[in-house]
């Protein structure tokens, strides 16, 4: 059953919501107030923008973690729902585009073409290899 939002809104503006939210909402959301937590927790006084940084560190550090065990862009997938089948209610029958996707994230990440991050990234979350 599809969702009241997604049935009454226009698809060019649900698109362009959903294409766009990310930025915006970064840019919106108070990371101090995380930080506060944070601090009130361990006792720790971190910026909102030092707590964004240390979860970039985490992922990354994860991330590399994982390639070197041989994760790689293969297992970076989605079901066969979303890369096959399309959905009933779009008239095209349209799948997720998930290569292009993958390219897009891995940039933004700074990973490389494989999902593996790059020196350069590791080199500017202060990760040592």
């Amino acid at each position: 059953m599809e969702s009241p939002l997604t049935k009454h809104t226009p698809r060019p503006l649900l698109g362009l919501t959903m294409q766009y939210l990310p930025q915006v909402a970064t840019k919106l959301i108070d990371f101090s107030v995380f930080s506060g937590f944070f601090r009130t927790v361990t006792g720790i006084k971190i910026s909102g923008s030092e707590f964004l940084e240390a979860g970039d560190r985490i992922h990354v550090l994860e991330r590399h973690m994982n390639c070197r065990e041989g994760i790689s862009r293969k297992d970076d997938t989605l079901p066969d729902r979303f890369l096959k089948e399309g959905r009933e209610e779009d008239l095209h029958k349209r799948t997720v585009p998930l290569e292009k996707m993958l390219d897009k994230y891995y940039k933004l990440r700074g990973y490389d073409t494989n999902g593996i991050p790059t020196v350069d990234t590791l080199k500017k979350l202060g990760i040592q290899i």
